[in-house]
């Protein structure tokens, strides 16, 4: 009888180390996927990964990728000197209908630190046309994993004095491919500030792409109606299924509850 007791309680102390394990692994936690250059105040002199640059308030760029136009203003570089071009890092665009911007004191409402130093424009019709309306697409952010979630979020915002782009696009592209959501929240559009845009897309959903590159995509159309939006603070965040992490704990407290029952069936 010494002996189950002694057992039971030595299965008690592995049941709380395993269901310990299982919560404090990385691997079976909701965790941040890095998105290079998410809130795009990462600029480059063209041509160098070390020497950085800025842009003044109301600057802009032509585009995002390498090599892109700066008007309005000049870029300064960290090594002193000074040009007219600038790397936007982890991110393409087709066109220049979108681009990187540093904001004056009268575009947002103050405390909107979402726009600071840098922001992504995306011009419609109304500002510019015409336009193609193609999105700008980020680099590769990770590779789609089996039974896991992915819940990607934007903050969308509305200078003021505009008219807002619209239809905007937020996706997630698999492979290249845009995949449909299964929840999406698209707050309206507040004048002078930001407000988050979310979009998550289940296991089920994901199945058939599990193994192909996962992509961002931001922008409009080209018959977006409207001046402009605006995007930052891009993120991603990556869930194990719910139902794959609660069977895996069961199946681990069950190896020594068995454990148990078989030294205590000997003991008799």
């Amino acid at each position: 009888m010494r002996r189950e007791s002694f057992t039971f309680r030595r299965m008690s102390r592995w049941r709380f180390l395993l269901v310990f394990f299982v919560f404090a692994t990385p691997g079976v936690r909701a965790a941040i996927i890095s998105v290079t250059n998410g809130d795009f105040d990462l600029l480059y002199k063209p041509g160098s990964t070390s020497i950085t640059a800025t842009i003044p308030p109301g600057a802009f760029t032509w585009g995002v990728g390498k090599n892109v136009p700066v008007t309005l203003g000049s870029a300064s570089y960290s090594d002193g000197t000074t040009g007219n071009a600038v790397d936007v890092p982890g991110w393409t665009v087709a066109d220049t209908h979108m681009g990187v911007q540093s904001p004056t004191p009268s575009y947002f409402h103050a405390g909107q630190s979402d726009s600071a130093p840098n922001f992504v424009f995306c011009n419609g019709t109304g500002f510019q046309a015409p336009i193609t309306g193609a999105p700008m697409v980020s680099d590769t952010v990770t590779v789609i994993d089996a039974d896991t979630a992915y819940t990607l979020s934007v903050r969308v915002g509305l200078r003021e004095f505009v008219t807002p782009a619209t239809p905007l696009r937020v996706e997630l592209l698999a492979n290249g491919q845009s995949l449909t959501p299964d929840a999406a929240d698209s707050p309206a559009l507040s004048q002078g500030n930001f407000v988050t845009w979310s979009r998550t897309y289940e296991v089920g959903s994901l199945a058939p792409y599990v193994g192909e590159p996962l992509t961002i995509l931001l922008g409009d159309g080209a018959s977006a109606s409207g001046q402009q939006a605006d995007f930052d603070s891009v993120s991603l965040v990556s869930s194990p299924e719910p139902g794959s992490l609660s069977l895996l704990v069961f199946s681990l407290l069950a190896l020594p509850l068995r454990r148990w029952r078989s030294t205590a069936s000997c003991s008799c």
